[in-house]
């Protein structure tokens, strides 16, 4: 699995997921106050908030072809067995489903006889920290705006920042400008990307992603605690040789999981960006 395609989903936990259903409970801490007391004072307990109890849908995810006995009888040019090649072809397609899923999905559905369930990835879950583009270039400024807004929220750098191809190329544009360089002549070599940030609320890492580049590219995610995000998983992902054709074999890859967004407030995202 190439760990660029799937970044978020190789950085982020593991949890087991029991039923297709996943709950689970998340909480916040009060705001710091004033708390003094006299050595004597009795004992005066204060009331709790409940724990909010939170759930998102598993998806099943599958990939199935056919491999017919005729391959597994002539010579391939170059490989030597047909069925792994393609299960492994298959494994690396379910894990970009996977990272497109965990990312890009925007809502949960429940699911039907005739309509599959799915997740809702991290695009869906950010609601607090959410910042409408309206269609303008990205700035340092809205990240800056972000960060402040994410720092205040509990956030806790490093922050990860993944993008498409133009917000990135648009932001090192942006914060180039600020940047001092010495680079030698005799390198011959033009240094213009920027892939991390200082700012006055911590460091962000700034990563092109394929997938949001290709799926959601008017938007920015700014992650602040990866530890906040877990794929919830309710079955790992299987290779399943299914009965004999007279002349094929079939076989499924199939995986079963969702995400948990155990604090949505500890991201951001930055949408309706200008796209070119």
């Amino acid at each position: 699995i190439d760990p660029v395609d799937t970044y978020f989903m190789n950085t982020i936990g593991k949890v087991r997921a029991t039923n297709e259903l996943h709950e689970y409970q998340t909480d916040t801490l009060a705001a710091a106050a004033a708390n003094a007391w006299i050595e004597s004072d009795a004992f005066t307990a204060t009331a709790r908030t409940a724990t909010v109890r939170i759930n998102n849908r598993c998806q099943i995810l599958r990939d199935d072809f056919t491999i017919s006995d005729r391959l597994k009888s002539i010579n391939l040019a170059g490989r030597s067995d047909e069925v792994a090649y393609q299960v492994n072809k298959s494994m690396k397609y379910i894990a970009k489903c996977i990272e497109y899923a965990l990312l890009i999905n925007a809502t949960k559905t429940t699911g039907s006889e005739t309509v599959a369930p799915t997740m809702i990835g991290a695009l869906g879950s950010i609601t607090t920290n959410a910042t409408n583009a309206g269609g303008v270039d990205i700035t340092r400024t809205m990240v800056n705006n972000s960060l402040a807004t994410l720092w205040a929220a509990g956030g806790k750098s490093p922050y990860k920042l993944l993008c498409g191809s133009y917000q990135k190329m648009t932001l090192s544009a942006s914060l180039s400008s600020i940047n001092s360089r010495e680079i030698s002549a005799k390198e011959k070599r033009a240094t213009y990307e920027v892939d991390f940030y200082d700012t006055d609320h911590g460091v962000v890492e700034i990563r092109a992603h394929q997938i949001i580049n290709t799926s959601a590219p008017a938007s920015v995610l700014i992650l602040g605690d990866m530890g906040l995000w877990k794929t919830a998983w309710l079955k790992d992902v299987i290779v399943k040789k299914l009965p004999e054709l007279p002349m094929a074999q079939p076989i499924s890859v199939i995986a079963d999981l969702t995400l948990e967004a155990r604090q949505e407030k500890g991201s951001a995202k930055i949408t309706e960006l200008a796209t070119g």
